[in-house]
């Protein structure tokens, strides 16, 4: 067995974040009775991606992401409401969106019958991600849950995956795997902490020349097959 620690990330490696986001967000829309148009979900997006941006490189708090997105894209659309409501709205409805990828559950299952141990480890919500992780019955395959925002630093901040190492009885990065989705928090993350990273591009372009990811799958199941070699 090549690797004995996995380090999943959440949102857009095992769920299909953008699936249900996209959900959240019309529903928070309608429940606020403004009627979307074709703008409103991609403007959105770009606010909340480049804030969360932000957050990898330690320069706006969570909270803080919480605080603007909708107020930034309420001010862009020219619509009038609480933002911090409408994201509230859309958090509740966001934690009810456990919209897995393809073969998520039967990967976690397979590799925890190979005696593999899985862990989780996200930026995401710790309300939303917990809610989800229960609602999917993934919560069940990983021996603990690792969220940013209970550890004090996000991904790729080399304290978050020193508090990840501390707390696995027996860690070793040579035999530790980080699979996720994300270039700036996931594979830059494992290639500062010194970890192989797994690359999953279900909903990701590829990455580019400044990190460097040792497998890229496209289909999770794949994963059985590379981390037993």
């Amino acid at each position: 067995m090549t690797y004995t620690y996995l380090l999943f990330d959440a949102d857009n490696t095992l769920f299909d974040f953008h699936a249900g986001e996209k959900n959240a967000f019309q529903t928070a829309l309608a429940d606020f009775g403004f009627r979307e148009t074709a703008e409103d979900y991609p403007l959105y997006s770009q606010i909340n991606d480049s804030l969360w941006k932000l957050l990898e490189k330690g320069e706006i708090t969570k909270d803080g992401i919480f605080a603007t997105r909708f107020d930034r894209f309420l001010e862009k659309t020219n619509r009038q409401a609480d933002g911090k409501a409408l994201n509230a709205c859309y958090k509740a409805h966001l934690a009810e969106q456990a919209i897995l990828f393809p073969n998520a559950e039967e990967l976690l299952q397979a590799l925890k019958e190979r005696g593999f141990r899985l862990f989780l480890i996200t930026n995401g919500d710790k309300t939303v991600q917990n809610t989800r992780l229960t609602k999917s019955g993934l919560g069940q395959y990983f021996e603990k849950v690792f969220i940013s925002e209970e550890i004090g630093a996000a991904k790729p901040d080399t304290r978050f995956f020193d508090v990840v190492a501390n707390a696995i009885e027996g860690f070793s990065k040579e035999k530790a795997l980080v699979i996720g989705d994300s270039e700036t928090s996931d594979i830059l993350g494992a290639n500062r902490y010194g970890i192989d990273a797994c690359h999953v591009t279900i909903n990701s372009p590829p990455l580019s020349s400044a990190v460097y990811a040792k497998y890229t799958v496209d289909n999770l199941l794949d994963i059985i097959n590379l981390v037993s070699e």
